[in-house]
């Protein structure tokens, strides 16, 4: 064979005459090397001929097993055969996992092989499945050198627009941190999330939060519960969301407090957020107000609540709630009667003790987004859209709402602002 002349054609990408030589000459195959197999499958696969050009490789790989150059193209034929197509419930599963399986076995993580989209097409292919466990994806996770991984933000586009995601690199390190809580790993994660918040200095997905949020939910695992409360609210100051307050509510369920335990838990459903990511929060909350006669009709509407989300989504619905949402008096109401009777629980739980404002809303910024609102008798106070319940952000409209201090996330100083605003017919 003219190994020369085909390495000659490669270079030039003329793939389709160093293929076409090598098939005019396939009855002597016994007597190439492994360069002439090499040429000929790298040839295949930038033809697009990923099945000839797998069973080429594959074949040197038995001929030669030492050479390793031809590894990488018996991967990028895997690769494009069952790995970069597969659909779940369209493709072969079994298939697909062979395939990754392959080119973890016969690939190294570098640049020029097709490593790391397998390990990465797995990895999303199992959080998608409900079925699959956090050891699971830690496998394969663990597959992966974080150190190898480019630090390059990935861009996509989103309705026209050109956006910056988190680099791999990035997602290593969430997604690890991510796995370790629900493994129980808690020092490992901690020093994950360190780790991760001294290598990044723009954070994507606001993963700078939630690397605090886990290393404080570990604390509170590790039985440090005044320092988990601390790093707790002071995220609050920066990030108003429902789970950072589901963290301050189980340090209120580790101190055995009540009052903690509703105010949190409260405002962690008052707070946006799909109701269907709190189905199991709503179930851990109507638990903590267990003993409370007083409260038996509201932990009751809780259950029902999870019930019914979970029938709506077609989800499974386990045994214990359904005995659970059965101690409604009388027959379980629609998810949008039980969630308003809710919310006005939850006001009273996140602001007991406060003083309930009245005003209106007297500018709304472009977008909508944010505005003013002023109270009667009164200063203005800054809101969000989403401290908005149940009414759309117009200038005029008459509200009730309490009032949060917090801290500007980017210039450090104390803020007061509007949250859980509630339309109103009139002042007084």
């Amino acid at each position: 064979m003219d190994t020369a002349q085909a390495r000659r054609w490669c270079r030039q990408q003329k793939y389709d005459q160093a293929a076409a030589m090598y098939a005019r000459q396939i009855a002597a195959m016994d007597a190439w090397g492994p360069w002439d197999y090499y040429y000929y499958a790298y040839s295949l696969s930038k033809l697009r001929e990923y099945a000839e050009g797998r069973e080429i490789s594959r074949r040197c790989i038995i001929a030669f097993p030492g050479f390793t150059q031809i590894r990488d193209v018996y991967g990028w034929c895997l690769y494009h055969l069952y790995v970069r197509p597969f659909i779940p419930g369209q493709s072969d599963e079994d298939d697909f996992r062979r395939a990754v399986e392959a080119i973890v076995k016969y690939t190294e993580q570098t640049a020029q092989s097709p490593y790391e989209r397998a390990v990465w097409k797995m990895i999303d292919v199992l959080r998608r499945q409900k079925k699959a466990t956090a050891e699971e994806i830690d496998s394969w996770l663990t597959l992966l050198n974080p150190n190898r991984l480019s630090l390059q933000p990935q861009e996509y586009v989103k309705d026209g627009e050109w956006l910056s995601g988190a680099s791999y690199r990035e997602r290593w390190y969430a997604l690890k941190s991510g796995v370790l809580v629900k493994k129980g790993e808690y020092d490992a994660c901690i020093a994950v999330c360190e780790e991760g918040l001294r290598i990044f200095t723009d954070f994507h997905y606001d993963n700078d939060i939630w690397f605090k949020y886990r290393i404080a939910l570990c604390r509170l695992r590790l039985g440090d519960v005044d320092g988990a409360e601390r790093e707790f609210s002071a995220l609050l100051q920066y990030k108003q969301h429902w789970i950072i307050y589901r963290g301050l509510f189980y340090t209120g369920q580790a101190r055995k407090s009540l009052r903690k335990m509703k105010q949190y838990g409260a405002a962690a459903l008052l707070l946006p957020g799909d109701m269907a990511d709190k189905v199991q929060f709503l179930a851990e909350f109507a638990d903590s107000l267990a003993g409370q006669e007083d409260l038996r009709t509201e932990r009751a509407r809780h259950y029902a609540l999870a019930l019914r989300i979970r029938q709506e989504k077609g989800w499974f619905v386990p045994e214990a709630l359904r005995r659970q949402a059965a101690t409604y008096e009388g027959q379980i109401p629609r998810k949008a009667e039980l969630l308003r009777s809710l919310q006005a629980f939850w006001i009273r739980c996140r602001h007991d003790g406060e003083e309930e404002k009245q005003g209106f809303i007297s500018a709304v910024l472009p977008g909508g987004r944010a505005g003013f609102i002023k109270e009667y008798g009164g200063p203005s106070y800054y809101f969000k859209r989403d401290a908005l319940l149940g009414l759309d952000a117009e200038a005029g409209t008459y509200v009730t709402f309490f009032v949060e201090v917090g801290q500007d996330r980017f210039g450090g100083k104390a803020s007061r602002r509007a949250v859980d605003i509630r339309k109103k017919e009139s002042l007084f």
